[in-house]
């Protein structure tokens, strides 16, 4: 291992914190862990790799295949009656793990980011997935 992706790891927050995190669903890939901050929703998990990925070098049909494994743990987490979100990673701070949250669709406090991230809404009405675009956020 190279020393700068050694520091890399070594400052990580998922990389330090994810390993002493109780898992909700695990794989080669990705993991699942409980977000640290729940901001006021019922169920907010959070899908990343389970390795550092360079976001410019994802093998074709990465992101495909990671969103719908982001589907399958919302649906067996949460489930279609009470419906959830898939939140694409806009407002990131974690650079080198490629990451998304998923969460109920009740407004919490991070109502105005939610509103100006992109998304796709996974309900009865919407069984497959429905993509929304991300909202200016309001002006204060």
């Amino acid at each position: 291992m190279r020393r700068d992706r050694l520091h890399d790891a070594v400052s990580c927050p998922l990389c330090v914190n994810v390993p002493h995190e109780p898992k909700l669903l695990e794989d080669e890939t990705f993991v699942v862990v409980a977000t640290k901050n729940a901001k006021g929703h019922s169920f907010r998990v959070m899908l990343a790799t389970r390795e550092h990925l360079d976001p410019a070098k994802l093998a074709d049909g990465f992101e495909s295949r990671a969103m719908a494994r982001a589907r399958d743990v919302g649906m067996a987490l949460r489930g279609l009656d009470r419906g959830f979100a898939v939140y694409k990673d806009t407002y990131s701070s974690i650079p080198h793990h490629w990451h998304v949250i998923v969460a109920d669709l009740e407004p919490g406090e991070d109502h105005e980011q939610v509103l100006a991230t992109p998304r796709v809404v996974y309900d009865r009405a919407s069984p497959e997935g429905r993509a929304v675009a991300p909202r200016e956020p309001a002006k204060a």
